[in-house]
C-alpha cells in the first residue's frame, strides 16, 4: 500500500526535527501532485481537448486515490488544475492512512488559537529506504525511457520539491519529468511547473503543525 506515491512522497518530506512534513503547505500541494499522477499512472484519468475526466477502469481500492477519484469527474478540469484542488484535505487523509499502517501516530491537539497536528514517523527506516530508492533513480546512467513510469514520477516529484537526495534543477529529474509525457504530455507540463506552484505556497509554522487551508485559487480555466 504504501509504494502508492502520495505515501512515498509524504515520507521524502517528511522530517523529524519538526514532526510532520518540512513544511506543511508546500508538501501538500506535493502530496496532491502525487495523487493525480498515481491516478494517470493507474489508468484513472484521461486527457481529451485540454479537459482531464476518470476512466472507465476499476474504481481504486486505496481509500485516498478512491476518494480524489469522484471530485475529478464532478468537476472536469486541466492537470494544472486537479493538482490545486484538495490539497490540506488530501494531506491528511494520506497522514491517515499512513497512521492506519502503523507508519505514524497522528495527535490532535487544540491550542489557544488553531488546532494543531503533531506527527510521528515510528519507522524512520521507511522514509531512509524511499531516500535510496530516489538517490539510486536519480544516479542511474540508463535512459530515462526505461525507467518504469511509477520510478520515474518519483524521481521527477522528488525534483520538483528539491527533497533530498534530489535538488530542482537536477538534469535526471528533468529527463524523469519528460517520461510522464508518455502518460499525458499535459501532466508532464503540470509536474514541470510544480516548483513554482510549491514556491508559491502558504508558508506554515515548522513544528506540530497549525491547520488551515493552505489552498490557493483555482484557474479559471483548464491548463
Amino acid at each position: 500500500m504504501t509504494d502508492a506515491l502520495p505515501y512515498l512522497t509524504y515520507l521524502l518530506a517528511y522530517d523529524p526535527a519538526v514532526h510532520g512534513p518540512f513544511n506543511r503547505a508546500r508538501t501538500a500541494a506535493l502530496v496532491r501532485a502525487a495523487v493525480v499522477v498515481e491516478l494517470a499512472l493507474r489508468g484513472q484519468l484521461a486527457e481529451a481537448d485540454g479537459v482531464v475526466r476518470p476512466t472507465g477502469a476499476p474504481v481504486e481500492r486505496d481509500p485516498v486515490l478512491a476518494a480524489a477519484r469522484p471530485r475529478c469527474d464532478a468537476q472536469p478540469a486541466g492537470w494544472a488544475q486537479l493538482l490545486r484542488r484538495d490539497r490540506a484535505q488530501t494531506l491528511r487523509a494520506v497522514e491517515d492512512r499512513l497512521a492506519a499502517t502503523g507508519l505514524l501516530t497522528v495527535e490532535e491537539r487544540q491550542t489557544l488559537v488553531v488546532p494543531t497536528r503533531w506527527v510521528t514517523l515510528t519507522t524512520p527506516e521507511a522514509a531512509d529506504a524511499v531516500r535510496r530508492r530516489v538517490a539510486a533513480l536519480l544516479a542511474s546512467p540508463g535512459p530515462a525511457r526505461r525507467v518504469p513510469p511509477g520510478d520515474a514520477a518519483l524521481a521527477a516529484l522528488a525534483a520538483a520539491a528539491g527533497l533530498p537526495p534530489a535538488h530542482r534543477g537536477h538534469p535526471r529529474g528533468a529527463a524523469m519529468t519528460r517520461r510522464l509525457a508518455d502518460v499525458a504530455p499535459g501532466l508532464a507540463q503540470a509536474i514541470r511547473n510544480l516548483p513554482a506552484d510549491l514556491a508559491r505556497s502558504t508558508r506554515l509554522p515548522a513544528g506540530p503543525h497549525h491547520e488551515g487551508p493552505g489552498e490557493p485559487p483555482a484557474a479559471a480555466a483548464p491548463s
